[in-house]
């Protein structure tokens, strides 16, 4: 047994399931497999310390204990990690009950040691013979559906279906095939023009990566990027991307006689991760790229909770030189929230919002509402996804500054941009509509 919370430990619980379910073959029953993670755990122990931690761990085993049968197994694999091993079950809507169960058990106020604690947890389940006839592939199977649960949102159940193995053997080729092309330099970098709304002239570039896969072509983030989130693997391409961008930015400006400012994407993880000041600031440094020409956008998820340390990162972040923008803007509902106590410069409206602002009303208000407080705030606009002239026109009218999208410019690799802004530094006049000319410095962003 588990010294700390007195459930069964690993070997007994693999020895049980191993006797459930040669029982279940002799009588022809079903069983079922839960796997259990505690959500946010860590952040627990981190913040409260590991007394608080165990005896946490210590309480949910009795809440456990209390949400299922006395003939039920449950066990504790390791940290937060525990199972269930349910005997003679009636099927998935037996197995769901005892879940939600369970759910409501774990989820009640918790005080331990003078603190109140509301945690959620994250329910697979998997069951036998329906899904696998061995304790290992049933095991695996339970795990899978807890990683959906966690990736549905957390505090819900996922049973185990054919389609997770086939999306985790996907995942797990994308994740082999994102090493090799880590070795083999298989990544480029792509930029699309910022325009200014009101002279149609560029004033920044932003770099997209792209994976020049050898048999599938040109692959977009979409294709790799929350697997290379998931796996580590993202910083080490945002590393390449970011000194590919301060190499390609000389090549760009020598071409075209011009300094341009240079839009860079940031997730969640990379935003938190300890290195990421270290790493522009070497980049920057080794490439002599000065940091007041990077825009660095990050995402309106990644900002929505704006606590002491988000502060204390953006405004370490500006102090560099950066100019930080919020992406994907208007999404969620704490918008207005945030443009009053971030330490922003810009915002860059959400492309799904832009993209029906002339035929929903709601979308139309809100992106209407957005660009007025952002003016009155002093804090600049950028609109992505911009395809026509009644969507250019509208932001105009609305003060929106800056703009990007087909409209101008599709993404284009380093030497067909430079083409494109040698091509059009020739024109003397630009219309909207017309594909992107004249570059020019970025002073006022």
């Amino acid at each position: 047994f588990d010294t700390l919370t007195g459930a069964a430990n690993r070997r007994l619980f693999e020895d049980r399931c191993k006797q459930g379910i040669e029982t279940a073959k002799r009588y022809n029953t079903q069983l079922a497999l839960i796997s259990i993670d505690i959500d946010h755990f860590k952040k627990i122990n981190d913040t409260l310390g590991h007394d608080i931690g165990d005896a946490l761990l210590i309480e949910l085993v009795e809440r456990l204990t209390q949400g299922m049968r006395k003939e039920d197994t449950i066990a504790r694999l390791g940290g937060d990690e525990f199972a269930i091993l349910l005997s003679n079950i009636s099927g998935q809507d037996g197995a769901e009950l005892v879940g939600r169960n369970l759910i409501e058990h774990i989820t009640k106020p918790i005080e331990v040691k003078n603190n109140e604690l509301i945690i959620t947890s994250s329910l697979g389940i998997t069951l036998f013979p329906d899904d696998g006839d061995s304790y290992e592939k049933l095991l695996k199977n339970a795990d899978m559906a807890m990683y959906k649960a966690k990736n549905a949102g957390r505090n819900n159940i996922q049973f185990y279906n054919e389609e997770m193995n086939k999306e985790m053997q996907r995942q797990c080729e994308i994740e082999q095939a994102l090493r090799t092309a880590i070795n083999t330099n298989q990544f480029e970098l792509y930029y699309q023009p910022i325009i200014d709304i009101n002279n149609g002239e560029i004033v920044a570039l932003e770099a997209l990566t792209r994976w020049n896969h050898p048999s599938k072509g040109i692959l977009l983030p979409d294709d790799f990027l929350s697997i290379a989130d998931q796996t580590g693997l993202l910083q080490i391409i945002g590393k390449w991307a970011f000194n590919q961008l301060c190499i390609e930015a000389k090549s760009i400006e020598k071409a075209c006689g011009k300094q341009l400012s240079y839009a860079f994407n940031l997730t969640r993880k990379q935003y938190n991760h300890p290195s990421l000041l270290n790493m522009l600031k070497g980049a920057c440094i080794e490439h002599s790229f000065n940091p007041n020409r990077l825009i660095l956008e990050l995402s309106e998820n990644t900002l929505a909770q704006s606590s002491s340390d988000t502060i204390k990162q953006l405004k370490t972040l500006k102090s560099f030189g950066c100019v930080i923008t919020i992406d994907g803007f208007g999404a969620n509902s704490s918008s207005l929230t945030q443009l009053d106590s971030l330490p922003i410069d810009m915002i860059k409206l959400d492309r799904q919002t832009v993209a029906s602002c002339l035929h929903n009303k709601k979308n139309k208000l809100v992106i209407e509402s957005l660009l007025a407080i952002a003016k009155q705030l002093g804090i600049k606009s950028f609109a992505s996804g911009v395809e026509n002239l009644s969507q250019e026109s509208f932001l105009q009218r609305n003060h929106c500054q800056y703009v990007q999208g087909f409209m101008y410019s599709e993404a284009l690799p380093a030497e067909h941009l430079i083409a494109l802004l040698l091509n059009n530094a020739r024109e003397k006049e630009l219309h909207s509509g017309d594909q992107i000319a004249l570059p020019l410095g970025i002073t006022e962003l």
